[in-house]
């Protein structure tokens, strides 16, 4: 009688003799095993599909694509159907984002020492001393799409102008986005610290989208919020010299108000930093925040952009090649296919509806750089 264990491994070859006896069929496949060298690849197959291991020892061979399919289809995200509970809040937190916390902080209510974060998207787990926005964003069960619902998460009308745009283009692709991808961008857009571990092989472009949405909406709202606040002090400094003859008393009030409108940004003009560990990564971040805010057409840096932060055709068609031979796996491929360079630096800066690359780091809006680029400018700002 066969052994259960042996009618599975057979069930992948059919063309097999069912008359031949076991102890003959299991010698040849050790044999065969033998022969050939083991791989990590080999023994990762053994353990998810047993099936495909010995189909493979049989025919000395493996297609890469067979793996890949594997891969992505294990890997997909299914999408949950949620029930609605919860909704957007109204106010823009980008003008009050640390309201919450202060608040949080000089109230006298007791601190709540735990709570249970029980979120069907993701795992349930203990958080300690909540504030009122995250037990906000942990009753949220569903969230609109925000490249549809723009004035929902009070995303800027020159951003909103744009996506519209893109979605209409059949040119340019827009990735979809799951559930737990519209619930990250919630995330973001009420800015409290994310730490995001969800990654997975179908759904790298639509994060890397949609944290570049996130950077192109804040650093829009900066501005306007920074042209605001110009007008408004020139239109104070007018009035304040039409009444010079008020007393002293009255001036330094005013000026202490004035202090107080004016404080609409830090000591430094870069409000985004992102850090990435090669220049392919940083290329599509780069890439992306460009459909969404685009650059002059006449911009020689863009040129410049394409020739640092790409391969050429013979360098990617060759590395695509060693891929093939080395049979990397389909996330490795997406990761690092590309410019591998770690050491690099830009900065880019907003202004007047447009995208200017490779301008000077403290009178650029975002900064995006790698561990070692940024080394050098550390050592010089210690010593």
């Amino acid at each position: 009688m066969e052994s259960n264990e042996h009618k599975i491994t057979n069930k992948s070859n059919e063309s097999m003799n069912s008359n031949e006896p076991m102890d003959h069929k299991d010698s040849n496949e050790l044999n065969d095993h033998k022969e050939l060298k083991e791989t990590n690849l080999d023994l990762l197959i053994k353990i998810i599909d047993k099936d495909k291991y010995y189909k493979r020892k049989r025919e000395d061979k493996f297609e890469e694509s067979n793996f890949t399919n594997f891969l992505i289809d294990s890997d997909e995200e299914s999408e949950i159907e949620l029930e609605t509970k919860g909704s957007l809040l109204d106010k823009d937190i980008f003008n009050t984002f640390n309201e919450d916390y202060e608040t949080y902080l000089r109230s006298n209510s007791d601190l709540e020492s735990e709570i249970l974060f029980d979120h069907p998207l993701f795992s349930s787990y203990k958080l300690k001393n909540v504030t009122p926005l995250v037990k906000y964003l942990l009753s949220l069960r569903e969230v609109p799409n925000p490249l549809t619902n723009h004035s929902e998460y009070h995303i800027n009308t020159l951003i909103s102008k744009r996506i519209n745009t893109l979605l209409k283009s059949k040119k340019i692709d827009i990735p979809e986005l799951s559930s737990s991808i519209k619930y990250f961008f919630t995330c973001l857009n009420t800015y409290v610290d994310v730490f995001y571990l969800n990654n997975r092989i179908g759904t790298l472009d639509s994060i890397r989208f949609i944290y570049s949405l996130h950077i192109a909406n804040h650093i829009t709202k900066s501005s306007s919020t920074k042209s605001s606040s110009t007008k408004s002090s020139l239109n104070k400094s007018s009035m304040n010299k039409c009444t010079l003859n008020k007393s002293t008393l009255n001036k330094s009030s005013r000026n202490e108000e004035s202090d107080v409108d004016e404080r609409t940004e830090g000591f430094t003009r870069p409000k985004v930093l992102v850090i990435c560990g090669l220049r392919c990564i940083a290329k599509d971040i780069i890439t992306n925040l460009l459909k969404i805010i685009p650059t002059s057409k006449s911009n020689k840096n863009l040129e410049r952009f394409e020739m640092e932060f790409s391969l050429s055709d013979e360098d990617l068609k060759e590395q695509n090649e060693s891929y093939l031979k080395t049979k990397k796996a389909k996330d490795y491929v997406m990761t690092f296919s590309g410019n591998q360079d770690d050491a690099f630096k830009i900065g880019i800066r907003y202004e007047s509806g447009l995208l200017n690359l490779y301008t000077p780091f403290y009178s650029s809006d975002i900064i995006i750089a790698s561990p070692l680029g940024l080394r050098p400018l550390i050592n010089v700002f210690i010593s």
